[in-house]
């Protein structure tokens, strides 16, 4: 601190002078300790609170419209999803592995590639349409249509 702001402290009341360069030491010192706790407090005006409190208000606004969307069900929790689907890839890979076994058992008895590979396509859709169904609850779109568009040409 320099003299000049010393000064100017001792003229807003912050300090005592005594004489020429001489002060209340006790005093100046309780002065100055109150004046920086003052000013301290001071720095929080109530523009800020008012500010604090509308972006408190606007994140319990929010908070309040994703509860009342999780308990209409209009959004789901990522933990719900996640298990969702990890189930229906699951039932969706088993479905794939077993499909080997079925088609073989045709193919012994098939009296020509074509009947082999009708047998194919069909256990194919089966699948998709056993995935679709299990998306249908989330709006997904016709995935079934697209893999069969995708399996013609």
């Amino acid at each position: 601190m320099n003299v000049r702001r010393v000064a100017q402290l001792v003229q807003e009341g912050v300090m005592f002078k005594v004489g020429r360069d001489e002060y209340l030491q006790d005093d100046s010192i309780r002065g100055y300790i109150k004046f920086l706790q003052d000013r301290s407090t001071s720095t929080v005006t109530n523009h800020d609170l008012n500010e604090e409190r509308a972006r408190l208000t606007h994140h319990q606004a929010n908070k309040t419209e994703i509860e009342e969307a999780l308990l209409n069900k209009k959004v789901l929790l990522k933990t719900d999803v996640d298990a969702e689907v990890m189930g229906m890839l699951g039932q969706f890979r088993t479905r794939l592995i077993s499909m080997p076994m079925r088609v073989a058992q045709v193919a012994l008895s098939a009296e020509s590639l074509h009947e082999i590979e009708k047998v194919c396509r069909a256990e194919i859709y089966a699948a998709l349409d056993e995935l679709k169904e299990g998306l249908a609850d989330y709006n997904v779109k016709d995935v079934g249509a697209s893999a069969q568009a995708a399996a013609v040409t």
